[in-house]
């Protein structure tokens, strides 16, 4: 039975945190799969905003003229992406959050409703520290 969850995802500092549903196949999902599909969904949309940027520059010449840089338009691929997540999640860079729950293991198979919520606390390091 599939099931569409709340998402938030926090950095520290920046506020308000952003949110969206992801659609998934079942309640039953191991972490693994939930980061894959969070993932996912965060490169399509990156993705796209790129497309959209990239149609809204001005020309080269205006861009000369006004000193501004273009810096390349860059697409992600959901393979590369999830493999930094998992990492990301291993070193505890990357908190998962279920209804307060922490899983500690990406192969852990958690429960996720429609009422649940869920949190991917994207941890930093502090700068001269």
């Amino acid at each position: 039975m599939s099931t569409t969850v709340l998402v938030e995802t926090k950095i520290p500092g920046q506020t308000p945190p952003a949110a969206f549903q992801i659609s998934l196949q079942s309640e039953q999902i191991t972490v693994r799969d939930l980061l894959r599909e969070y993932v996912t969904h965060q490169v399509e949309q990156h993705n796209c905003q790129q497309k959209t940027r990239s149609a809204n520059f001005e020309s080269e010449d205006e861009m000369i003229l006004n000193n501004k840089v273009r810096k390349p338009v860059g697409q992600l691929q959901c393979n590369v992406e999830c493999e930094r997540a998992y990492k990301a999640f291993e070193s505890n860079q990357l908190v998962v959050l279920i209804n307060k729950y922490q899983p500690s293991e990406l192969d852990e198979t958690v429960t996720v409703t429609a009422d649940s919520k869920v949190t991917f606390l994207r941890l930093v390091p502090l700068v001269g520290g």
